[in-house]
């Protein structure tokens, strides 16, 4: 009986160490499995960078803008942070020695320096000479800004004939150029400009008139003041920008037609 009772005890002692035994591996186990789970989100937290930062401002010469929109650049510096491109004077600013390219948004906005202000402007008013600054608006919008015209940086004014004239006044016209076989030298008589001496070139873009543009109307070799609503289609028109910065449109009316 003895033996028995012997046999029962140790039976019990087993038990309860085996007990013990499955609690510390279970324990490990659970100690294992929670080190091992901790161990991915350390790595998540490893591969966190910091965003990039935001892109500058810039400023340039156009040089050319491609048939797909880009516009190439010269850049150009201004001495201190520039926070009014409308009050900005292009004449400070100092050629960078670098180039680059800028490719508008779909949705990008342009304006046009006008005396101390913004006007409204188009992509079409982007072309080579012209001095412009790209940044954003406070809606995070690209913002392309015309600080000189390019006609204006290049002494030649625009040419172009009025194709249609829109209800609230806007102008689509058809740009001209200089012939080849034309004799050289930027205009100097706006009221007597030989327009034989340019051609279509059948591409056509908005004209953007500011509201404090001058406009003239050229007849029989004089200048005589006129109005924006004056202009009408087959009308030429030279536009260009005098010494204070200001736009001027001279008009050539078209000839009545043969009757």
């Amino acid at each position: 009986m003895k033996h028995l009772t012997v046999k029962k005890r140790l039976g019990a002692t087993a038990l309860v160490l085996s007990l013990a035994l499955c609690g510390g591996l279970l324990a490990g186990c659970s100690t294992q499995t929670t080190q091992e789970s901790e161990e991915p989100s350390e790595e998540i937290q490893e591969s966190e960078e910091p965003s990039a930062p935001a892109n500058e401002d810039a400023i340039g010469q156009v040089t050319g803008v491609s048939e797909d929109g880009v516009i190439s650049l010269e850049y150009y510096e201004a001495a201190e942070p520039v926070e009014d491109y409308a009050a900005l004077d292009p004449a400070t600013l100092t050629d960078a020695g670098e180039s680059g390219e800028v490719t508008p948004d779909s949705d990008a906005r342009y304006y046009v320096v006008d005396g101390g202000a913004l006007a409204d402007a188009a992509a079409e008013d982007v072309t080579a000479g012209s001095m412009i600054a790209v940044t954003a608006g406070e809606d995070g919008v690209q913002e392309i800004i015309l600080l000189t015209d390019g006609a204006a940086q290049s002494g030649e004014a625009s040419v172009s004939q009025v194709t249609a004239v829109g209800e609230d006044g806007s102008l689509t016209v058809s740009q001209y150029q200089r012939k080849a076989d034309a004799e050289d030298g930027a205009i100097t008589d706006y009221a007597a400009v030989d327009l034989e001496q340019y051609e279509d070139t059948g591409v056509s873009r908005e004209l953007t008139i500011s509201d404090t543009a001058i406009i003239q109307v050229a007849e029989n070799g004089t200048l005589s003041d006129a109005l924006a609503e004056d202009i009408a289609v087959g009308d030429m028109l030279i536009v260009y920008t005098d010494d204070t910065g200001t736009q001027v449109v001279v008009i050539y009316p078209a000839e009545p037609a043969a009757e």
